[in-house]
């Protein structure tokens, strides 16, 4: 292949991608609920008497506390939750779609069975959801939420163990790697990688494309090591079935290869010099073939380059398809292959998924014309295949004769502001890839005029309903204000707006004159256009700021307006046309709040592409101070490609209503939803079940609040009251267990989250073998943790052999205090192992002093066998002879007495002194009998004449010795002659 030097021009858009990059990594870990601060009313620990085993008991735990999971929605006492989502869902007019799927894990045995994730995987290709995992068991007519225990929703890539169904690894976008062995019940982490886009499965390997390198699994994802690391981050990987071959490509093009599961690696290809390099979306080798590779590598722009590349040497040298789908611009983004039929494979991109039945040397439309990131083909069956895209997830039978949308009931669409009127009957939203969409049933159903009502450039943007005439709504993006009088059903093109215009997508473009609601306000990049005749003529105000972000009006005063914008705030005067700079920082703002009751009070959000704040003026504006400090306003990164973003700023939204007579401002973040009832002295965390972490935008209308998120679509809050909104209990019911409240069974199963109303409650937990209760009371905003003590077994020591009263003692390691008792010594315990030991008394002793004891879901009972101690007592003479009874000195008295205590058994027992006699005896011991000793050493006695037979022996000697004195001389005597 050949290689060209990169452009400038390249060289300086990479590097605009990587500083989008970095700034996505000083994200905080998303928390997708109740991040941030948590007021209530009460702080502290309550713990209250519950009944287990018919004995009052401090065991169940009820206990106000930032509990920061992530909690899997359950069936409550009446089965409500504070948030309800209403889409939008079943986009009718686009085969019934909904939101962006980038990750899927199916059940190859029953593909029923399905996971699927709302992130941006695979390879960056953006944008990227934050709605979470959803699973289904019948195929796709319904899904349910299972990311419980997840501290971030954006999720990236699924895989599902096939030996083992239930056990399925998930990758987050900042949140890392995260295990379930329960089919999404519970999550635990396992890894901290940011931005894992693709795992790949093969024999016992797991490999996962990271910031941080490729990372490897031998024990699915239980554990992981980094193999391969570089300088820049890894997108994409793909391993052979055995899993000892596998393929990886970094950010700058490397392509390396792996022939021993990942132990080494090695570059194969280099993509780094081509020209107009963009990004390697995905990398995968025929998993039966480790020599085949396909490379999806395409420009920055979408251009004409080659996207498609094919090596058949084991990534050395490749081929390309330059014009394979006959349409330029197009770019491949995935490849699967057919596990029955060899040479048929499947090639998705954005706007289009073809098939080869020749090895990919030839294409065949699959006619799907959405943003498709992922394929699956269906190892088991072929020709069903899987497309996940920014549209929803779909499915085939026959090669794309018919698709049929699987993911149209869930609520995962990614909206960058919302518009309500009427209670919410009317509802209009600004969504990614649909441009406007609109309701006008409560959310029920859902349409779009895109494409049919001609060009809408871009996508997104922002959406008002005019407040008095409520089939007045206003669309503007990239440039173009269309505006429908009939609520969104038909548009015009309407306004001086030029392509130049970068537009805008902030949800407070928008104002109206509340005393002259004919007079409409937008503001743009090059100024504040005002209309006069309901939004059909704009024109410019003459002096009005540059770089505006947020328009609002004086609400005590209209011949005011306040403009939020990329260097402060402005505040103009719309009688003189004058305009003068506010006393906020000389920073970008991007949200702007005013209080309805005193123009004084002024909010506005900052941030961009930096971790944000709230300022607070009480002086109309002169001066700001920070009330958000306490709260976690981190960048949140949303948008298109890689490279492009429609939000780049933590605070989204924020608005001043009136709920119950309290004023209230709610503000919208990147990280949560917030409101606060004192001009933001404090804060609560309003985000009770709402998934997405990342909200866009706020509404009000009718005494309803609603919100839009960045995957998870509109949600509403019926009634909202910020003087009875409810409390929250959270936690994690044991398998077979029941729990009610107030006397009514909660319909619960695992972890759970319950939203009740202020007031006292009663919680009965009836569990195996036992019953819990507790009394408390919730109040508004409040949290309590549910803690269930684990369950607690009796383990029994019982004695023998003691007389009746004799005190004994147990310990037990670890665990506090000894007990004591006539018969028995009784602890409760949790399941685990335990060491104890028997103590021993001064007349008694135990066979075994030492006990080790396992707890596991039953009562355990110990015997103890005391026997009392045997006495080896005695006189010994002379008193200071040395005694040892087997072996260990005995101390005597002066007198010449002894008292031993000892144990059954057989002792030896000796004494000796000089000059005299050794002393030895050997005997048996049973317990409690004694044995007494009378030691009198004899004296060694030394004769005064020898022996007859001593004699004789002495006479012998003599005459040895006598003998060998002449042999001697003789022989002297001779060598001297010589």
């Amino acid at each position: 292949m050949t290689f060209k030097s990169e452009s400038g021009r390249n060289r300086l858009k990479k590097r605009c991608i990587i500083l989008i990059i970095l700034f996505a990594l000083i994200i905080s870990v998303y928390q997708p609920n109740n991040v941030g601060p948590w007021k209530g009313t009460h702080q502290n620990s309550v713990i209250a008497d519950a009944q287990m085993n018919g004995h009052d008991s401090p065991d169940l735990l009820v206990s106000s506390t930032n509990f920061l999971a992530n909690l899997t929605y359950s069936q409550g006492i009446n089965g409500n939750y504070p948030w309800t989502p209403l889409g939008p869902n079943n986009i009718y007019n686009f085969i019934n779609s909904s939101g962006k799927i980038s990750s899927l894990a199916v059940d190859w045995s029953n593909p029923n069975i399905m996971f699927l994730g709302s992130g941006y995987g695979p390879s960056f290709s953006g944008p990227g959801g934050s709605g979470g995992i959803y699973k289904t068991v019948n195929g796709g007519n319904s899904w349910h939420p299972v990311d419980y225990g997840l501290n971030c929703t954006i999720i990236d890539s699924l895989v599902m163990n096939q030996s083992d169904p239930n056990m399925l690894l998930a990758s987050t976008f900042t949140g890392g790697v995260y295990k379930t062995v329960d089919g999404g019940i519970h999550w635990f982490k396992t890894a901290p990688f940011l931005m894992g886009f693709d795992f790949s499965v093969g024999g016992n390997e797991v490999y996962l494309p990271t910031y941080d390198g490729v990372a490897v699994s031998s024990n699915f994802g239980s554990t992981w090591h980094v193999s391969l690391k570089t300088s820049v981050p890894f997108f994409a990987v793909s391993a052979t079935f055995n899993g000892t071959a596998a393929y990886s490509v970094d950010w700058e093009g490397n392509v390396y290869f792996t022939s021993n599961s990942g132990n080494t690696w090695k570059v194969v290809s280099d993509f780094s010099s081509f020209a107009n390099v963009g990004l390697a979306w995905s990398i995968n080798v025929v998993p039966w073939n480790e020599t085949e590779v396909y490379l999806a590598y395409s420009d920055l722009n979408d251009g004409n380059m080659p996207t498609l590349w094919k090596s058949t040497d084991g990534g050395k040298n490749w081929a390309n398809y330059t014009d394979f789908t006959s349409n330029s611009g197009l770019v491949a983004r995935s490849v699967a292959f057919d596990y029955q039929n060899h040479s048929t494979l499947y090639l998705t991109g954005q706007g289009f998924a073809y098939v080869s039945h020749n090895g990919g040397s030839s294409f065949t439309t699959m006619s799907l014309g959405t943003d498709n990131r992922l394929v699956w083909s269906d190892p088991l069956n072929g020709s069903k295949v899987f497309i996940g895209s920014d549209q929803g997830l779909f499915v085939t039978g026959n090669l794309g004769a018919n698709w049929m949308c699987l993911s149209g009931s869930l609520n995962v669409s990614m909206l960058m502001g919302v518009a309500a009127a009427n209670g919410g009957s009317e509802l209009q939203v600004p969504i990614q890839d649909y441009s406007s969409l609109y309701s006008l049933n409560y959310g029920r159903t859902w349409q779009t005029n895109y494409p049919s009502e001609g060009n809408w450039p871009g996508e997104g943007g922002s959406v008002a309903i005019n407040p008095e005439n409520s089939t007045l709504v206003y669309f503007f993006t990239s440039g173009v204000l269309k505006l429908s009088n009939t609520s969104g059903q038909s548009w015009i093109t309407v306004g001086p707006f030029t392509p130049t215009d970068p537009g805008i997508y902030y949800p407070q473009g928008f104002a109206t004159d509340s005393k002259n609601p004919n007079t409409v306000y937008l503001a743009t990049e090059t100024g504040l256009f005002v209309s006069n005749n309901w939004g059909y003529n704009w024109t410019i105000m003459n002096g009005s700021p540059k770089g505006e972000t947020a328009v609002a009006l004086d609400p005590v005063n209209n011949s005011k307006v306040f403009v939020a914008t990329s260097t402060g705030l402005f505040l103009g005067n719309l009688k003189s046309g004058s305009w003068t700079r506010d006393g906020a920082p000389l920073i970008h703002l991007d949200s702007i709040a005013v209080d309805p009751e005193n123009d004084s009070i002024i909010f506005v959000g900052t941030g961009y592409f930096s971790s944000g704040s709230i300022l607070r003026s009480m002086d109309g504006g002169q001066t700001f101070n920070n009330v958000g400090g306490s709260l976690n306003l981190s960048i949140g990164i949303m948008g298109g490609e890689a490279y492009t973003s429609y939000y780049q700023f933590p605070v989204t939204d924020m608005i001043f209503t009136n709920y119950a007579g309290t004023m209230a401002l709610v503000v919208s973040t990147s990280n949560g939803l917030y409101i606060s009832t004192d001009n933001g002295v404090n804060w609560n965390n309003l985000q009770f079940n709402i998934v997405s972490s990342i909200v866009t935008g706020i509404a009000s209308s009718g005494g309803n609040l609603f919100v839009s998120t960045w995957g998870e679509g509109v949600l509403e809050y019926r009634g909202f009251n910020t003087t009875a909104a409810p409390g929250q209990i959270v936690g994690d019911l044991p398998t077979n267990s029941t729990m009610l409240i107030n006397g009514l069974t909660a319909s619960i199963n695992g972890s759970f989250e319950i939203f009740l109303p202020p007031g006292k409650y009663n919680l009965t937990l009836k569990l195996p073998g036992r019953e819990l209760a507790v009394n408390f009371t919730l109040s508004s905003f409040e949290k309590y943790e549910v803690i269930v003590p684990p369950q607690k077994y009796v383990v029994v020591f019982t004695e023998s052999g003691l007389p009746s009263g004799t005190t004994w003692y147990v310990n037990g390691t670890g665990i506090s205090g000894q007990g004591d008792s006539p018969t028995n010594i009784t602890f409760m315990l949790t399941n685990g192992a335990y060491t104890f030991t028997i103590t021993n008394l001064s007349s008694y002793y135990t066979t075994t002093s030492h006990f080790n004891v396992a707890v596991n879901g039953n009562n355990v009972t110990e015997s103890a066998n005391f026997l009392h101690y045997a006495y080896i007592t005695g006189t010994l003479s002379p008193s200071n002879a040395a005694l040892t009874i087997n072996g260990k000195s005995i101390s005597v008295s002066s007198s010449g007495h002894f008292n031993v205590s000892v144990a059954n058994g057989t002792y030896h027992v000796v004494a000796s002194q000089s000059g005299f006699k050794t002393y030895y005896s050997n005997f048996t011991l049973n317990p409690g009998v004694d044995k007494n000793l009378a030691i009198d050493l004899k004296t060694v006695s030394i004769p005064s004449s020898f022996p007859i037979s001593d004699i004789a022996v002495i006479a012998v000697i003599a005459v040895v010795l006598l003998a060998i004195a002449a042999v001697s001389t003789v022989v002297v005597l001779r060598t001297r002659k010589r």
